[in-house]
């Protein structure tokens, strides 16, 4: 389900046509279900600091998946909620992330730049 919400959101260019708090939205929305379904953490109801404490007492996930997660979802968070306007590059960079989570469960390493 969530390889195809990310070839659907791919498929929709939002970041190309500047929606990009919707497409910032729909991606950590992705990933959250994502973590959700492999590691059973209620992600998607959880801000991203209850998401991280949760997740460090978790055996399953490693430090890396954890702090490139962090990562992730704390840039996300400010285009989300503090009007952060990342160029073009860093939103592809954001999306292969997903990506490579979302189809691995391993992470890489975050963008550089992050979504600011």
């Amino acid at each position: 389900r969530a390889i195809a919400a990310h070839a659907a959101l791919l498929g929709e260019r939002l970041h190309e046509t500047g929606r990009i708090h919707e497409y910032y939205v729909r991606l950590t929305d992705i990933v959250r279900v994502s973590i959700e379904a492999r590691w059973g953490i209620r992600a998607p109801e959880r801000t991203t600091q209850e998401f991280l404490r949760e997740a460090a007492r978790s055996p399953t996930i490693s430090e890396a998946e954890r702090s490139t997660l962090g990562a992730f979802l704390r840039d996300a968070d400010l285009v989300k909620f503090a009007g952060a306007a990342p160029d073009a590059a860093t939103c592809v960079r954001s999306l292969e992330l997903a990506e490579h989570f979302v189809r691995s469960g391993t992470s890489s390493p975050v963008p550089s730049g992050g979504a600011a």
